[in-house]
This record gives C-alpha cells, structure tokens and sequence, in this order.
C-alpha cells in the first residue's frame, strides 16, 4: 500500500513566485519517487507545482476539486486539468438550507450527493 502525501499551499498571492514554484515541484518530485501518492486540492500555485513534478518523474497524483463536474472544475473555478491521474469532483450541500445560508453552516448538517470521480 502507497502513502498518500497531501501539499497544500497558496493558489495564488507574493508567495507563489519562481522559488516556492520550483521547491514544490522538487517536493512533487521526491514525493513520487519514495513510490508515494500525491494528494491536493486540483488548484493552481503550490499544489499544481508539485502535481507537475509528481508526473515529472511518471508517480501518481489524485486531486480533490471543490466543483461539481469536469466542466464546473474549468469553466467555473478556473482551474488546471493537467497533471492529475484522477480528479475527485465533490461539494457540500447541506440538508436544510442554502449552503450560502451562515445559519446553515451552523448546523454542520453536511451531504455529499453528487460524490463521484472521473
């Protein structure tokens, strides 16, 4: 069984720069050749750097989008495609309310209904 290895770090901002891009790739790197899984976000920045040096060296990278499907992962987050194996789609939805209701995020009251992975 393989270690799953989760980077997460900003998408965007002053530290998403040449050298934190270029060490998160180098930590993708290290992390697919100890022979472990590469776990993020499926976002931009830090994550998607180390998701490129995990297919540098041919591991495996899984990511979890905050969408709902393929298409809401690109056209309505904006975000990258590329170098994930397998791209998990899910979202909260609460039983009661709108999730944009704070009471109901409250309730913490949580679905997964449209839990699926292409």
């Amino acid at each position: 069984m393989s270690f799953k290895i989760c980077v997460s770090g900003a998408a965007e901002g002053d530290c998403v720069n040449p050298e934190t891009m270029a060490k998160a790739e180098t930590v993708g790197e290290a992390i697919a050749k100890a022979g472990a899984i590469l776990v993020t976000g499926a976002t931009t920045g830090i994550p998607h750097a180390a998701a490129k040096g995990v297919k540098k060296v041919k591991g495996i990278s899984i990511g979890f989008s905050p969408a709902a499907s393929r298409a809401d992962h690109i056209n309505r987050y904006k975000l990258p495609t590329n170098y994930l194996d397998l791209t998990v789609y899910w979202f909260w939805v609460c039983r009661q309310k709108s999730y944009s209701d704070p009471q109901c995020r409250r309730c913490n009251n949580y679905l997964r209904p449209d839990w699926y992975a292409q």
